[in-house]
């Protein structure tokens, strides 16, 4: 039989409140305290008479009452306790808790088996939220951020949506009246001697469902979300779970112009793994097709980025027709190094002249072994149809990514990768500054230095802002840029954990006989939320980079479209659909260089050369081929459904 004595520390035991094992009783504040992390980590400590403000399925957040806080902006009156379990606490309610004060990926919590809560019977009144401002959360880098300071405190706001939902339920949100970009240099606080960003500290996310409220996974850039909310911490995010919300507003989208009579123009786009492999090919074909056709207005010349193989574009191709049957494409594709799974390729009209690809530098090593480049650079030389013909290089890129550019096991690699396909590019340039040539595509780089590779100032030519391997001046004179502008709040083709950044760019040498009027950069993508990418029948979310077309003015008068009609062999009264087997006549007085017949992947079924008078198609399975001829220097194509 237990003393009564030992018969109350039992029974204060097991109702978790025994002095000896509840620690010192402490305000939040307390607990809190000043900077990233709370000073009494790993401490028994007990706080009492505290506020539920919110319920989760496995937590609650819990606040000093406004009559005991210590109303020091630097610290915070809220805190984050995990259960496990439903908690057994409501909104309202006073409670008592202890426990070991912990700290889990930058957050101070209660949590684990040493806890204990206690509702004490009575409730109050929630604290008024904090409000945010355009002034806070701040811009301004420091040791200890402003959200710190409101951890696990009620919040509201009226906040702009600068990133969409990435399918994760989280949208990007801040407050200041700048969208947030990233800009130069290594995050704060930085390296010595180093260009520092400063994080784009005003950045926070709302998760719309942490605390029952409906799920909303289509925010995106040009909608206002209303709030009330609890500040979460995990990592470097800060996150609201609203417990309540409303939002205004439509994803920004924009289609750019139609070329004018007197136009060539020339497109770029990522198209995010368009691979056969990809279980949602099917679904992203036809709004790729829809992207380059109304969001970019079927630029004659077409960079692609991330194309599995010729098969895919062929597809692609095919899409684009059925979207506007008087486009007529030729694709282009040459596999990269170590078979890579997303390759560079063309899209050309028809109307472009004399038109050749190769790839350049694919045999090009690293320093400590390797391929140099994945994705070597793809070059098109053509012919502008004018009189008399314009030269015109582009050179295709899609270089090293950032990723891993930090990371311990991986950052020398990384840094040293980007380097040195900056310096090849530069010297292929350098090489050809007496062409009209323009480096297109997806530099996987920011206009500046990102503090440890400055990979557009090696190309471009220009001055660094400073970077941990320097620029080698190699390009000279310096190219001209079209798509980044200091100060320009367009100048961005991606959003990266909500802060715009241009990844994507448009350079060229000094030309001769052409003029830009312009460059511009469609909208639709990378600020439309994932869930957007659903759906087939809208170009919305095609891809996580935007496009953008170049629109340029020959010197000389470009042959009409009517003319072009004209050229021997520009139209070519084929029977469509055409039986396997069949022999088709060709029109008097032509005779192509080339006919080529591929199938619905890309893949060649037949060549013929030097064809006079008539040609015989193969016995094939029935289905959808492109027919291609080359002749006066011009590439066509014509869709052919091929019956038994």
């Amino acid at each position: 039989m237990l003393k009564p004595a030992r018969a109350l520390f039992w029974g204060l035991l097991l109702a978790g409140w025994c002095p000896l094992l509840t620690g010192q009783n402490l305000e939040l504040w307390e607990i809190q305290g000043s900077g990233n992390t709370s000073p009494l980590v790993g401490q028994l400590v007990t706080t009492a008479n505290n506020v539920v403000t919110a319920v989760g399925p496995d937590f609650f957040f819990a606040q000093t009452p406004p009559q005991r806080s210590d109303n020091d902006p630097l610290t915070s009156d809220g805190i984050f306790v995990y259960t496990g379990s439903f908690p057994t606490v409501s909104v309202g309610q006073l409670v008592n808790i202890s426990g070991i004060v912990k700290e889990f990926a930058g957050q101070t919590e209660f949590s684990g088996n040493d806890l204990h809560v206690t509702p004490t019977g009575n409730t109050a009144v929630l604290p008024p939220a904090v409000v945010f401002t355009a002034d806070f959360p701040s811009g301004s880098p420091g040791l200890v951020r402003d959200l710190e300071r409101v951890e696990g405190m009620l919040v509201s706001f009226v906040a702009a949506v600068v990133g969409p939902d990435q399918g994760d339920g989280l949208a990007a949100l801040a407050l200041t009246p700048n969208r947030p970009f990233r800009e130069a240099g290594i995050s704060y606080p930085g390296q010595n001697g180093l260009p520092v960003w400063d994080d784009n500290p005003e950045v926070f996310w709302l998760a719309t469902d942490a605390l029952g409220q409906p799920a909303n996974r289509f925010f995106s850039y040009g909608q206002t979300v209303t709030s009330t909310a609890v500040l979460f911490q995990s990592d470097n995010i800060y996150l609201a779970f609203a417990k309540n919300y409303t939002t205004t507003g439509t994803v920004s989208e924009r289609n750019l112009r139609a070329r004018a009579a007197d136009e060539i123009t020339i497109g770029s786009i990522n198209v995010l793994q368009l691979r056969e492999d990809n279980e949602a090919l099917a679904l992203q074909l036809p709004k790729v097709a829809r992207y380059i056709v109304d969001r970019l207005g079927a630029p004659d010349i077409i960079a692609l980025q991330e194309v599995g193989n010729l098969g895919v574009l062929q597809q692609l191709n095919i899409f684009i027709n059925q979207r506007n049957p008087a486009l007529n494409y030729v694709s282009y594709l040459i596999q990269g190094n170590n078979n890579t799974p997303i390759n560079s390729a063309y899209l050309v009209s028809t109307r472009i002249r004399d038109v050749q690809v190769r790839l350049l530098g694919a045999a090009e090593k690293l320093s400590n072994g390797g391929r140099l480049h994945d994705r070597p650079p793809l070059l098109l030389e053509a012919n502008l149809p004018t009189n008399p013909p314009t030269p015109i290089r582009v050179l295709n890129l899609h270089l090293r990514s950032l990723g891993g550019i930090e990371d311990p096991n991986s950052s020398n690699f990384v840094r040293a990768k980007r380097h040195q396909q900056s310096i090849s590019v530069a010297e292929m340039i350098q090489d050809r500054q007496d062409e009209n040539l323009f480096i297109i595509g997806d530099f996987n780089a920011l206009p500046y230095s990102d503090g440890y590779v400055d990979v557009l100032s090696q190309i471009a030519g220009r001055e660094s802002l400073g970077a941990q391997l320097p620029v080698d001046p190699i390009v000279n004179p310096t190219l001209i840029d079209y798509a980044y502008t200091p100060a320009d709040t367009e100048s961005y083709s991606y959003v990266f954990q909500g802060s715009a950044q241009l990844l994507d760019h448009c350079l060229s040498t000094q030309l001769q006989d052409l003029a830009v009027n312009e460059l511009a950069f469609a909208r639709g993508n990378a600020d439309a939320a994932t869930a957007y990418f659903a759906n087939p029948n809208i170009p919305t979310r095609s891809s996580d980079h935007d496009g953008f077309v170049l629109y340029l003015r020959p010197a000389f008068p470009l042959v009409s479209r009517a003319q072009e009609a004209t050229t021997p062999g520009a139209t070519w009264a084929i029977p469509n659909p055409v039986n396997s087997g069949t022999t088709i006549q060709l029109p008097p007085g032509f005779s192509p260089d080339r006919c080529v017949l591929r199938d619905a992947q890309g893949r060649l079924v037949q060549e013929w050369s030097g064809a006079a008078g008539s040609l015989t198609l193969p016995h094939v399975n029935s289905g959808m081929y492109g027919l291609q001829w080359l002749a006066h220097g011009v590439w066509r194509v014509q869709r052919l459904v091929i019956l038994p």
